[in-house]
């Protein structure tokens, strides 16, 4: 189970990017096997991620698998620039990806959907 996630559009490559820090390592299958129900819960949900997925205008999701502590260290980089964090809401979806420099200390691993 996933400890924090967050969810960013992937403009240039038509794709959600989904951040997510687990508790524990997770083994790969089992990353595959969250990628796959998570689209496909989406596509149950929300008829437009449907059609946008079937018509393949919408690409599959990309998982993130970031490091632990993550999340927290990001929390901590708000509130040294002068944020406070605990009035802060955490960004669940954004519609701006994440520059590479500030991700790849973070990431663990990039899984993306197999057949």
């Amino acid at each position: 189970m996933p400890d924090h996630f967050k969810a960013e559009a992937d403009v240039d490559n038509t794709r959600y990017i989904l951040r997510v820090e687990f508790a524990s390592r997770v083994e790969e299958s089992v990353l595959q096997q969250f990628l796959k129900v998570l689209d496909n819960t989406l596509k149950d949900v929300n008829i437009e991620y449907k059609a946008k997925r079937d018509s393949t205008r919408l690409g599959p999701p990309v998982l993130h698998v970031m490091s632990e502590g993550w999340y927290e260290r990001g929390r901590r980089k708000l509130a040294e620039s002068g944020k406070r964090v605990f009035q802060a809401k955490t960004e669940i979806l954004s519609p701006v990806k994440l520059e590479t420099q500030v991700v790849k200390p973070e990431l663990v691993s990039i899984v993306e959907m197999t057949d």
